[in-house]
C-alpha cells in the first residue's frame, strides 16, 4: 500500500482494473485483520487515499517510457500491469 511505504507518484491502472481494486483492497484488509488479526496493515482510509493516486490509461497505451499489456485473468498478480522499458 503507497500510504504505508511513502510513495506519492501515480498509479497508472486500466479502467476495469481501477474500479475492482479498492474493492479487493477492503476485502483483503478485512481478512488479514478482523479475520487474522495482523496489526500492521493498511486502513481502509489508506485505500481511499491511495486510490485517488490512480490515473486511468487505455489497454495497450504507450506513454513516455511506459506502456500497459494484459497479462490475464491474475487479479492479486494484477490483471494489468505497467511495465517500463528503455
Amino acid at each position: 500500500m503507497t500510504e504505508m511505504v511513502g510513495y506519492k507518484g501515480p498509479i497508472y491502472m486500466t479502467h476495469p482494473t481501477k474500479a475492482i481494486a479498492p474493492i479487493l483492497l477492503e476485502d483483503m484488509r478485512k481478512v488479514a485483520v478482523e479475520r487474522k488479526g495482523e496489526t500492521n496493515f493498511f486502513t481502509s482510509a489508506m485505500i481511499r487515499e491511495c486510490m485517488k493516486k490512480v490515473v486511468a490509461v487505455n489497454l495497450h497505451q504507450v506513454g513516455k517510457g511506459w506502456k500497459t499489456l494484459f497479462l490475464g485473468f491474475l487479479l492479486f498478480c494484477r490483471q494489468n500491469r505497467l511495465f517500463r522499458f528503455k
